[in-house]
């Protein structure tokens, strides 16, 4: 019973913050959302709460939503973390910069753990909305055949694998999607048959 009492005490001790190495990897078929870590780990996001990357703790304590705490070393090479959401999922997500992404279903993202002071990049294939966090360093959202860039702005990007098109609407601020600028209430449509991008009026709400 002593020691029985004793591990419990050392349990209970134990800091609550988890490594992601030690991270059970799941298997092709799951169908919630999950993590990919360095391209190697599959992180059920329904059953972890907290772990730690190169100083960066990722919380998933809030219903549906991710959130990395600012960093405050220095790393030489940011692991590239990937935010999977299935069918019929959704889920919001906090980089470490302050930026706020709510992503639909059939998407991906994938991002640094943290940023370094050059760019913001980040990779989408599906759909998601962004708030980019203002600052003097370039946001960029990469979708194989749109490339977004900002400094701090509110815009959504479309880029599905089975779309003909990649839609960018901006609601507020201003984007440089492929070398061409689009202010608030615009929409710039990229064609994949063409090739061509064309810009139009709409309806942000």
């Amino acid at each position: 019973a002593i020691l029985v009492g004793m591990m419990v005490a050392v349990w209970m001790d134990l800091p609550k913050t988890l490594v992601a190495p030690q991270m059970a990897i799941l298997g092709e078929n799951h169908k919630g959302v999950y993590l990919v870590v360095g391209d190697t780990e599959r992180i059920d996001l329904a059953t972890v709460r907290t772990f730690e990357n190169q100083g960066v703790t990722v919380s998933n304590t809030k219903k549906e939503e991710l959130s990395y705490q600012e960093n405050i070393k220095v790393v030489e090479k940011p692991l590239v973390h990937k935010l999977v959401i299935p069918k019929g999922c959704e889920y919001k997500l906090l980089l470490a910069d302050g930026t706020r992404v709510w992503m639909n279903a059939g998407s991906e993202l994938s991002y640094p753990v943290v940023f370094d002071s050059v760019s913001r990049e980040v990779t989408l294939k599906g759909q998601a909305y962004f708030e980019v966090a203002k600052s003097t360093v370039p946001f960029i959202v990469k979708t194989g055949q749109m490339d977004v860039r900002v400094l701090g702005t509110s815009f959504n990007v479309r880029s599905y694998a089975d779309e003909g098109q990649v839609v960018t609407t901006l609601v507020e601020g201003k984007v440089k999607v492929n070398d061409q600028d689009i202010v608030a209430g615009e929409q710039a449509v990229y064609s994949k048959n063409d090739g061509k991008t064309t810009v139009r009026q709409v309806e942000v709400e």
